[in-house]
This record gives structure tokens, sequence and C-alpha cells, in this order.
């Protein structure tokens, strides 16, 4: 027989479950004797437990029709399990004794009877049952595929895929928020509860991140990769621990990541366990229920509550501290300049910017991101620069008011609370003591098409100056 679209076949089901309701029938005046249909099957896989006896499964089959009443004769269903391993026992019956089966092999026959439909109807046809029984040391796993038949219908066919991991199960704890600088170590706490009915052997954690990378010398019992993207990593280790049912254990120990010095964005981490079964691994697929919320970590360590923006005012012709600029308001630069003074000789210095952002944040526990993505300045006259840091570079004719002479771009972004540093390595030339520069600082909307910037001079009572 010939077989209708999928597209069309689920389109003239709806249109029989439209016409059922409205009570009005379009039936063609010749109805089409092979507009009859047979399934069998369900949208949902099958998924049992481990180890705790037999599991009965429903197998849902059902005839339909477009045409005028119609009865369809020796429906028969077929039931190929051939595909399923692991299991202590695989049976195909009825429980309640109605449908009759037989076996040869893995392929179970059942002869459900004949079906009568009424004028554009659907109907459920008694069916025999899917009986699993697990064992309590292996996983059992494959497709059960079946097929329905009858005189004056279409064959319906069917697919679903059976697996055993449920008795196997975790519940990955609560994940605080991490704090870390960037290139500094983060030790992420996690913590694992056997929600399962057996103990579980060897357990593997699984830590994929952005913006993070391992340490350069990994834990033994760990492997690590780095994405293709190059922004991000896997860590992959394995405890020679016995997780026990009902349970909770740590398994923290290796997990330290390091923020990568050109991280874009804080980095977002998921973790998920699993296990060896048969000397292959397996991971619970995510996401899933119990698994825990996403780790953020953040660029910096959160300052205390109403703690200044720390400044540097230098008295030593030795100093190498930073300029600071403090950024406050609701998300944009209020600037707040502090700053310190270059030595009052000639010859090279470590010049640091250094910017903090306390202002209220975008999230209730007010850590926010702000939206300030670059740092511009300009120098003394006769400080020339002649070393850049990771984020900074020249930057001549960038901005206005005036054009900055160069640029710290931050590409991480701005926490609340927190403070960013950029080093340049500069060359005094001259020692005039009455020089001074300006610092800019621009931000940019990220929602806009196109980014925009502004700017604020700091040029109040303590600009960037030689030592007096």
């Amino acid at each position: 027989m010939n077989r209708i679209p999928s597209s069309r076949l689920f389109a003239r089901i709806g249109a029989v479950l439209l016409a059922g309701t409205l009570l009005t029938y379009a039936v063609p005046a010749h109805a089409d004797p092979e507009d009859t249909y047979l399934s069998v099957g369900d949208w949902q896989d099958v998924r049992v437990p481990v180890g705790i006896g037999t599991t009965v499964h429903a197998i849902p089959v059902s005839a339909y029709t477009f045409a005028p009443p119609v009865t369809v004769t020796n429906v028969t269903l077929t039931v190929d399990v051939s595909e399923l391993t692991g299991f202590a026992d695989v049976d195909v019956r009825d429980t309640d004794g109605i449908v009759s089966c037989d076996r040869l092999g893995d392929v179970f026959t059942c002869a459900l009877g004949d079906a009568e439909l009424g004028d554009e109807s659907i109907v459920g046809l008694p069916a025999p049952e899917l009986h699993l029984t697990t064992r309590d040391w292996q996983e059992g796993a494959g497709r059960l595929h079946m097929r329905v038949t009858g005189d004056g219908a279409d064959t319906g066919l069917g697919d679903q895929s059976v697996s055993v991991i449920d008795g196997v199960a975790f519940g990955l704890g609560e994940m605080p928020l991490v704090t870390a600088g960037i290139g500094e170590l983060a030790q992420i706490p996690v913590t694992v509860t056997n929600t399962g009915t057996r103990p579980i052997y060897n357990p593997r954690l699984r830590v994929s991140a952005t913006g993070l990378k391992a340490p350069s010398k990994a834990p033994a019992n760990c492997l690590t990769s780095d994405y293709e993207s190059g922004m991000g990593m896997r860590l992959e280790c394995a405890f020679p621990v016995v997780l026990e049912p009902g349970r909770t254990y740590e398994l923290s120990a290796p997990v330290r990541l390091k923020v990568r010095r050109d991280a874009y964005a804080p980095g977002f981490t998921d973790a998920t366990v699993g296990w060896v079964a048969s000397g292959e691994e397996t991971y619970l697929p995510d996401p899933r229920p119990g698994t825990g919320p996403k780790l953020t970590v953040v660029d910096a360590a959160p300052a205390p509550p109403d703690a200044p923006v720390q400044s540097v005012v230098v008295e030593n012709e030795d100093w190498d501290g930073p300029f600071f600029i403090q950024i406050t308001g609701d998300n944009r630069p209020n600037l707040v300049p502090t700053a310190g003074r270059l030595p009052a000789r000639t010859g090279e210095a470590t010049l640091t910017i250094g910017v903090g952002d306390e202002g209220p944040g975008m999230l209730p526990d007010n850590r926010g991101l702000s939206n300030v993505t670059a740092v511009w300045f300009d120098l003394p006259e006769g400080v020339v620069v002649t070393g850049f840091g990771d984020y900074c570079e020249e930057g001549a004719g960038r901005g206005e008011n005036p054009p900055a002479r160069y640029v710290c771009d931050v590409h991480q972004g701005f926490l609340v609370g927190r403070t960013s540093t950029f080093e340049l390595t500069v060359r005094i030339d001259s020692v005039n003591r009455d020089a001074t520069g300006i610092v800019l600082a621009g931000y940019g909307g990220y929602g806009d098409p196109q980014p925009h910037f502004n700017w604020d001079t700091c040029d109040d009572s303590r600009p960037i100056r030689f030592k007096r």
C-alpha cells in the first residue's frame, strides 16, 4: 500500500479531531478505502531503573480512518527485541490476558483481533506490554522495533530507544559563586549525592568551562582538553571511591581551574557526573533534573560592602603604583579620579591604570556588569609609552575631547565591586614638573546595532602629574 507523507498524515489527523469537536463533517463523496492507518509505539523512550526487578511498559496501538465506517480485520502486532542487550529477561505479554502472543527467538507476534472504526474516527486497540527485568550489575540498552498490520489499513511502524540509567542516579549540590581574578586559580567545590539504588564505583566528574583553562600541571587522575575555539576547556577526573546510596560526597580536590588572561567574559561552567559500567564510561545526559545550576566564575574578588576603591599616592621616586578611576552610578561611568604621581626623573617606569566599579549592579545580589568596555587616556608631556600590557595599545586619534593617545580595552567587562588594572611601561623624557595629563573612559551600549562610546575627563585637582 502507498504511504502518505507524515506532514499530510498529521494534518489529516488534526482535521478529524477538529471535525469531531465541531460536529461538522466534510467527508468526500467517494472515500478512498486506503485512507485507513495503523500506528504503534510512543513518542517517549523507555527508561528503567537498574537492579529493581521487572518493570512493565505499555505498547500503544491505534487505528484511524478518513473514510466512512470501516472494519480493519486480523490486526497483528510484531515486536522485535533482538537489539536489547544487558537485561536479565525481556518479555512481551498482556497481563490482562485479552491478547495472546507467540514467541519465536527474539520476535513476538500478537493477535489483536479486529478494529471497528466509525466515520472518520480514531480508536485504541488492546495490546500487550513490554516486561523488562534488569540486572543488579549491568545497564541494559538497545532499540525496540514494532510493526502492526491489518487487512484494509496501511501498516504502522515504530521504533523506541530503551535504556537503563535511572538506577544509577546522581544529584549535584548547589554550586556557589566562585570568584577569581584574571590569571588566578579558582577551586570549584562540587558535591554529589548517590540518589540511586546501588553503590557506584569509581565515579567520573566532567567540568566544561568557558573563559577558563586547566592549571599547567593537572592532577594525575584528571584529563584536560581545550575547546576548538581556544576559549574554553574540559576537565574529566576519575575518583577511586565508592558512592553508597543516599550518601553525599565532596569531589573538589582536583577541580582547580585558571581564569584565562584573554577571557572576554566571566566564565560559565557546567558540571556533570558519570560512572563506568562494563568497561565503558557513561555520563548522565545534560540537562537533567538534579544536576544543579551553572557555576559562574567572575573576573575579580568582591570588595567589602561600602569599601572605597583603593587609591595610591606615591611619595618616592621608585613608585610604580596605579592611577585609579572609580566608576559609580547606575552602571554608567561617573568618573571620580584619584591619581598617583610620576617620579621626577628620566628613565623607565611602570604606569598602572586601575578601574573599579562600585555602583549598583543589574542583578538583585548586586553582581551585575557595568557597560565599561575601554579606558582611554593621555599622558603628561614628556612621558612616552614604550611597552604595552595585555589589554593596551596605542590609540592615537581615537576618541574625542581631546583624542586619546593610548587605549586599554576591557575585554571581560567590569563587575560591580571589582577592580581591573592595566600595566604600561613608560619612558620619562623630561622632568617638566608642571606637566599634566588627562584620563578618558569609554563605555559601549551592548544592545546597539553599532557600539557607541562616551567620554568623561578626569582633570580635577589631582590629575596625572610629576612628583612635586
